[in-house]
Protein backbone atom coordinates (compact mmCIF):
# COMPACT_ATOMS: atom_id res chain seq x y z
CA UNK A 1 0.00 0.00 0.00
CA UNK A 2 1.30 3.33 -0.94
CA UNK A 3 1.34 6.22 1.77
CA UNK A 4 -0.14 9.39 1.12
CA UNK A 5 -0.11 11.52 3.94
CA UNK A 6 -2.92 13.66 3.50
CA UNK A 7 -4.95 10.73 2.82
CA UNK A 8 -6.56 9.26 6.62
CA UNK A 9 -8.69 6.73 5.40
CA UNK A 10 -5.42 5.26 3.96
CA UNK A 11 -3.62 5.59 7.06
CA UNK A 12 -6.26 3.93 8.88
CA UNK A 13 -6.50 1.07 6.90
CA UNK A 14 -2.43 1.19 6.55
CA UNK A 15 -2.53 0.68 10.47
CA UNK A 16 -5.30 -1.96 10.67
CA UNK A 17 -3.25 -3.84 8.05
CA UNK A 18 -0.16 -3.64 9.68
CA UNK A 19 -1.70 -4.45 12.60
CA UNK A 20 -3.44 -7.82 10.98
CA UNK A 21 0.07 -8.45 9.90
CA UNK A 22 1.32 -8.19 13.31
CA UNK A 23 3.67 -5.46 12.55
CA UNK A 24 2.55 -3.47 15.46
CA UNK A 25 5.11 -0.82 15.65
CA UNK A 26 3.81 0.15 12.16
CA UNK A 27 0.62 -0.08 13.05
CA UNK A 28 1.24 2.10 15.53
CA UNK A 29 3.01 4.71 13.98
CA UNK A 30 0.34 4.72 11.39
CA UNK A 31 -2.58 5.27 14.19
CA UNK A 32 -0.60 7.73 15.53
CA UNK A 33 -0.51 9.68 12.25
CA UNK A 34 -4.17 9.27 11.93
CA UNK A 35 -4.63 10.73 15.08
CA UNK A 36 -2.79 13.84 14.74
CA UNK A 37 -3.83 14.06 11.18
CA UNK A 38 -6.29 17.72 11.16
CA UNK A 39 -8.71 15.82 9.30
CA UNK A 40 -9.02 12.71 11.54
CA UNK A 41 -11.94 14.35 13.56
CA UNK A 42 -14.39 11.37 12.90
CA UNK A 43 -14.97 10.17 16.75
CA UNK A 44 -15.65 6.47 16.00
CA UNK A 45 -12.54 5.92 13.98
CA UNK A 46 -10.52 8.02 16.15
CA UNK A 47 -11.75 5.53 18.60
CA UNK A 48 -11.14 2.61 16.60
CA UNK A 49 -7.36 4.04 15.63
CA UNK A 50 -6.88 4.25 20.20
CA UNK A 51 -8.16 0.72 20.49
CA UNK A 52 -5.77 -0.92 17.91
CA UNK A 53 -3.21 1.00 19.42
CA UNK A 54 -3.89 -0.29 23.13
CA UNK A 55 -4.39 -4.04 21.08
CA UNK A 56 -0.48 -3.15 20.11
CA UNK A 57 1.02 -1.84 23.15
CA UNK A 58 -0.78 -4.67 24.98
CA UNK A 59 0.74 -7.42 22.67
CA UNK A 60 4.27 -5.69 22.96
CA UNK A 61 3.98 -6.10 27.04
CA UNK A 62 3.17 -2.45 27.51
CA UNK A 63 -0.18 -3.21 29.84
CA UNK A 64 -0.28 0.09 31.63
CA UNK A 65 0.15 1.70 28.12
CA UNK A 66 -2.75 -0.33 26.84
CA UNK A 67 -4.92 0.94 29.73
CA UNK A 68 -4.07 4.52 28.88
CA UNK A 69 -4.98 4.44 25.18
CA UNK A 70 -8.27 2.76 26.32
CA UNK A 71 -9.36 5.05 28.46
CA UNK A 72 -8.02 7.95 25.66
CA UNK A 73 -10.65 6.15 23.64
CA UNK A 74 -13.36 6.19 25.56
CA UNK A 75 -12.72 9.86 26.59
CA UNK A 76 -12.61 10.29 22.60
CA UNK A 77 -16.27 8.55 22.10
CA UNK A 78 -18.15 7.08 25.58
CA UNK A 79 -20.77 5.30 23.44
CA UNK A 80 -19.14 1.90 22.37
CA UNK A 81 -19.45 -1.35 24.91
CA UNK A 82 -16.54 -2.80 22.87
CA UNK A 83 -13.91 -0.43 24.58
CA UNK A 84 -15.34 -0.97 27.66
CA UNK A 85 -14.64 -4.29 27.40
CA UNK A 86 -11.68 -4.01 26.24
CA UNK A 87 -10.42 -2.13 28.81
CA UNK A 88 -12.10 -4.97 31.42
CA UNK A 89 -10.13 -7.81 29.78
CA UNK A 90 -7.01 -5.57 29.67
CA UNK A 91 -7.57 -4.89 33.38
CA UNK A 92 -8.10 -8.64 34.40
CA UNK A 93 -4.96 -9.68 32.72
CA UNK A 94 -3.27 -6.89 35.52
CA UNK A 95 -5.46 -8.66 38.11
CA UNK A 96 -6.96 -4.80 38.93
CA UNK A 97 -10.97 -5.79 39.83
CA UNK A 98 -12.03 -2.68 40.78
CA UNK A 99 -10.86 -1.72 36.87
CA UNK A 100 -12.68 -5.06 36.00
CA UNK A 101 -15.89 -4.05 37.42
CA UNK A 102 -15.87 -0.67 36.26
CA UNK A 103 -15.20 -1.44 32.39
CA UNK A 104 -17.79 -4.26 32.86
CA UNK A 105 -20.43 -2.64 34.48
CA UNK A 106 -19.80 0.55 32.27
CA UNK A 107 -20.11 -1.96 29.33
CA UNK A 108 -23.70 -3.55 30.01
CA UNK A 109 -25.06 -0.04 30.34
CA UNK A 110 -24.47 0.51 26.97
CA UNK A 111 -27.43 -1.64 25.35
CA UNK A 112 -27.48 -0.56 21.34
CA UNK A 113 -25.69 -3.68 19.29
CA UNK A 114 -25.22 -0.93 16.49
CA UNK A 115 -23.06 1.22 18.16
CA UNK A 116 -20.64 -1.15 18.36
CA UNK A 117 -16.85 -0.87 16.62
CA UNK A 118 -17.13 -4.92 15.66
CA UNK A 119 -16.13 -6.60 18.75
CA UNK A 120 -18.70 -9.68 18.58
CA UNK A 121 -17.77 -10.35 22.34
CA UNK A 122 -19.20 -7.32 23.60
CA UNK A 123 -22.58 -8.29 23.31
CA UNK A 124 -21.99 -11.38 24.42
CA UNK A 125 -21.75 -13.21 27.78
CA UNK A 126 -18.08 -12.02 28.62
CA UNK A 127 -18.84 -8.34 30.03
CA UNK A 128 -21.17 -10.40 32.84
CA UNK A 129 -18.18 -12.75 33.07
CA UNK A 130 -16.13 -10.62 34.14
CA UNK A 131 -18.18 -8.53 36.09
CA UNK A 132 -18.66 -11.50 38.07
CA UNK A 133 -15.31 -12.22 38.29
CA UNK A 134 -14.24 -8.94 39.14
CA UNK A 135 -17.37 -8.91 41.89
CA UNK A 136 -16.45 -12.13 43.56
CA UNK A 137 -12.87 -11.18 43.68
CA UNK A 138 -14.04 -8.04 45.32
CA UNK A 139 -16.31 -10.06 47.88
CA UNK A 140 -19.56 -8.99 46.33
CA UNK A 141 -20.97 -12.39 46.14
CA UNK A 142 -24.26 -11.57 45.93
CA UNK A 143 -23.74 -9.70 42.65
CA UNK A 144 -21.36 -11.76 41.35
CA UNK A 145 -23.57 -14.33 41.37
CA UNK A 146 -26.04 -11.99 39.89
CA UNK A 147 -23.76 -11.60 37.27
CA UNK A 148 -22.92 -15.37 36.40
CA UNK A 149 -26.24 -15.91 36.11
CA UNK A 150 -26.58 -13.76 33.70
CA UNK A 151 -23.44 -14.86 32.00
CA UNK A 152 -24.64 -18.20 31.64
CA UNK A 153 -28.13 -17.07 30.58
CA UNK A 154 -26.06 -15.94 27.53
CA UNK A 155 -24.48 -19.02 27.11
CA UNK A 156 -26.49 -21.76 28.87
CA UNK A 157 -23.43 -24.65 27.35
CA UNK A 158 -20.74 -23.04 28.92
CA UNK A 159 -19.30 -25.43 31.28
CA UNK A 160 -16.89 -22.39 32.94
CA UNK A 161 -19.88 -20.22 33.61
CA UNK A 162 -21.75 -23.07 35.54
CA UNK A 163 -18.51 -23.94 37.23
CA UNK A 164 -18.05 -20.10 38.37
CA UNK A 165 -21.86 -19.79 39.92
CA UNK A 166 -21.01 -23.42 41.76
CA UNK A 167 -17.75 -21.67 43.10
CA UNK A 168 -19.71 -18.02 44.25
CA UNK A 169 -22.33 -20.75 45.49
CA UNK A 170 -19.55 -22.42 48.13
CA UNK A 171 -17.90 -18.68 48.59
CA UNK A 172 -21.47 -17.26 49.96
CA UNK A 173 -22.07 -20.30 52.40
Amino acid sequence: MQEDPDDIEMLMCLGLDYHANKKYAESKEALLRFLRHPKAVEKESRCQAMCVIAKCAELDGHIDEACRWLFRAIAEDNKHRDVYVELALTAYRLMDWHMVLFGACKALEITDISSGLGNEIAYGHVPYHLASLASSALGMFEMALNYAKQALELSPDDAQLRQNIKNIEILMS
